[in-house]
Formats: C-alpha cells, sequence, structure tokens
C-alpha cells in the first residue's frame, strides 16, 4: 500500500471516514479505505491499494466489454452519449479532432465519429480494444495513459467520461491531457458525484474509484492544473448510474485560483457509512429468508459488489453449496473467496432448490429479466434492491 497525500492541494493529513479489508477476484485481499483530506474536503482512497493489482483489474478484468448483449451498449449508457453529445454542441462544433481515455467498448468514440469527429483513444483491455475494431471499425490504442506517447499529436477535444475517478494521480493524467490539448481546445469531464448522499447505492465507495469528486472539488482540481472551468459544473441530470453524476468542461487557463474547501464532504461521508451498515443488514435478512429452503446457492456477478456481499453478509455461513457465475469470459476459472467463477451455462436453472442471488445493483433489473426469458427456468430468483 502506499500512502499519499491529497490528489487536490498535496496536504498530509486527512480524516479517515471507511476502512475494511475485501477479498477481490484473483486479487487476494484489497484494504479500501476512504479519507478525507483536512485542508481542502477532497475524497480519496489513502492508503492506495498495490499499483500491480490496480494495473490487472483494468487490463484483464475491465468489466466494460458488455458480457451477455453480444458487445451492444446498454441503455443507460446510449442516453448517456445522447446527453453528452447534446450539451457539448451548446460550446462546440464537431469539426475536429477528439481523443478519449479510457475509451473502453468504443462506443463513445463510434458516437463521437457519428457526429462529425475525427477520433482516436486508449484504453488498457485488450478485450475492449479489440470490440471497439469489431463493433466499430475503430482501431484505437491499447494501454495505459500514464505511459502513452501521443507522439506530438494535438487534439481539440479530450474526454474523459467516468474515468478520471479511477487514476491514482488525476492530477497527472490532467497535466498530460493538458499536453496533448490544441490552445483553442476543450477537456470534457463526467464522474460520479459526491452529491445529495441519500441517494448512494450500497457500497458507494469500491476499490475501483480511487477519487471521490464534488463540484467544488472537481473545480479545484481543474484549476490546480492549470484548466478554466467554462460554466458551473452540472449536475441535474436525470440519470443516476447508478448514483448522481456530474459534468464539466474547461480549456487551458493562465490564471490558478486559491483552493476552496469542501466542509460538505466529511460530514456526508460519515452519514453515509452509518447508513449503510444498516442497508446491508436488511440485504443479510433477504438472502436469508430467500435462500431459506435452498439446497445450493448461485451468486450471480463475481465482480467488486459480490466481494463487498461475501463480507458484510453471512451467506458463506450457509450449509449448502456455493457457486459463483459471471457472464464475463475473462473471470472464469478465477477465484474469489475460494470459490471458482463459473459460465451461466454451468447452472441447472430447472433445478427448483437451486437459489440465484443477483449480485448487482447496476443490471440488477437486466439479469433477472434474462432468466425469466428461460421457459424452463424453476430456480429461485433473489434480488436484493427490488
Amino acid at each position: 500500500m502506499t500512502f499519499r497525500p491529497c490528489i487536490v492541494c498535496q496536504h498530509s493529513q486527512s480524516t479517515e471516514v471507511f476502512s475494511k479489508p475485501y477479498h477481490l477476484t484473483d486479487l487476494g485481499e484489497v484494504a479500501l479505505c476512504i479519507t478525507v483530506c483536512d485542508k481542502c474536503g477532497a475524497v480519496y482512497q489513502n492508503p492506495l491499494p498495490d499499483l500491480q493489482k490496480i494495473r490487472k483489474t483494468y487490463s484483464e478484468m475491465s468489466n466494460y466489454t458488455n458480457p451477455g448483449r453480444d458487445g451492444k451498449p446498454s441503455a443507460t449508457k446510449i442516453a448517456a452519449l445522447d446527453r453528452q453529445l447534446a450539451y457539448l454542441s451548446e460550446f462546440l462544433t464537431p469539426k475536429g479532432r477528439a481523443f478519449q481515455i479510457g475509451c473502453s467498448d468504443g462506443y463513445t468514440l463510434h458516437r463521437f465519429q457519428l457526429a462529425g469527429w475525427e477520433v482516436d483513444g486508449i484504453d488498457p483491455s485488450s478485450r475492449a480494444i479489440s470490440l471497439a475494431k469489431s463493433q466499430y471499425n475503430l482501431e484505437l490504442n491499447n494501454g495505459f495513459i500514464e505511459d502513452f506517447d501521443s507522439k506530438g499529436a494535438q487534439y481539440d477535444l479530450i474526454i474523459l467520461t467516468h474515468v478520471l475517478e479511477h487514476f491514482v494521480d488525476p492530477k497527472a493524467v490532467l497535466l498530460k491531457c493538458l499536453e496533448m490539448l490544441k490552445d483553442d481546445g476543450h477537456i470534457f469531464i463526467e464522474v460520479p458525484s459526491l452529491i445529495d448522499q441519500d441517494t448512494w447505492p450500497t457500497s458507494y465507495f469500491t476499490f475501483e474509484h480511487l477519487t471521490y469528486f464534488s463540484p467544488l472539488s472537481m473545480t479545484n482540481l481543474m484549476q490546480t492544473c492549470g484548466i478554466e472551468p467554462l460554466g458551473p459544473v452540472v449536475t441535474d441530470l436525470s440519470e443516476k448510474d447508478p448514483y448522481p453524476i456530474q459534468m464539466c468542461h474547461g480549456r487551458k487557463g493562465e490564471t490558478i485560483r486559491a483552493i476552496e474547501k469542501d466542509d460538505q464532504a466529511l460530514p456526508m461521508c460519515q452519514a453515509y457509512v452509518a447508513r449503510d451498515v444498516t442497508r446491508w443488514q436488511e440485504i443479510n435478512r433477504k438472502i436469508n429468508h430467500g435462500t431459506m429452503k435452498a439446497k445450493s446457492i448461485a451468486i450471480w456477478g463475481g465482480g467488486v459488489h459480490t466481494a463487498q456481499l461475501l463480507e458484510e453478509t453471512n451467506i458463506l455461513e450457509h450449509c449448502v453449496p456455493i457457486t459463483i457465475v459471471d457472464s464475463d469470459p475473462q473471470k472464469w476459472q478465477k477465484t474469489l473467496y475460494d470459490i471458482s467463477i463459473a459460465a451461466p451455462g454451468s447452472l441447472n436453472l430447472e433445478d427448483p432448490e437451486l437459489a440465484i442471488v443477483i449480485s448487482s445493483f447496476v443490471f440488477e433489473q437486466e439479469i433477472k429479466q434474462s432468466l425469466e426469458m428461460n421457459p424452463n427456468l424453476n430456480a429461485r430468483i433473489i434480488t436484493l434492491y427490488s
């Protein structure tokens, strides 16, 4: 683990609001520690998880290849692109070069290309890069932006949608963006938003998100990097995906303003952590009730949510066989709490004594509907959020 100063103001003192070890798929035990900077109120993981484990997650177990949908984007992602393109159309004419950091399956760049942009991008997942080629005929770069040599290329727009929160050093990434940006170019950023803590889902704090941005901490970070925000951070968005989100854009600026402290971050995080304990107790009761008569249990989902579920509930204490399945081939044969993850096809859905626990907040309904389409389904389906 690596201790780090504040990702915004570099202050070394922070207040811990959450700390717990989790066992993650094929990574073993990883400590999750969330702190709030005492000086500026930025929220981030400190200490950091092992860097090699972080990189392994994104290069080998990226969850952005749309398993179970034949590579097609979700309805939520389609709606997000409609909104993002509409937002940017108010400020930019789509006749330039756009580069996306964390381009995943290529769908975002595909939509920008259709809107008139010349596109390029980078992603650490080779599977995602292959999907972008097969689905949209996009030739993109496989790797980490921290290691990327742009060869002096300059862009009119750099896109960071739901990626900046994943970086060990978001400030260094933004500074690299400035190097790749034309003098009159723009940076577009969308991230989960640290507002309205009552709407945060179970296990809002997760291994994959290393920083949690509020509108104020985002503005502070942009300005410390020499990025001039163009307008306020937009937060009044209908999508929750599954948490509040915020978007903003900026350009190269000369004036670096003083950092303003976010006084709301610490009490919001503390209130959320207290409430999340109660939520997990409710989920545990649902699992116990739903599996009461089961002779075997299958957990659908082999990601971070399941790692948290296995830690926060007593499901492993049930005296019946437990399996984990996931539609993503990248997770097959990998282990979580010494349980090997298998393909969904290994389940006998006709077994009335099988209980299937859907372990996903985001895709719970999609998975449930897919299971219910099987005419031979006799297994019991247990949802945790609906």
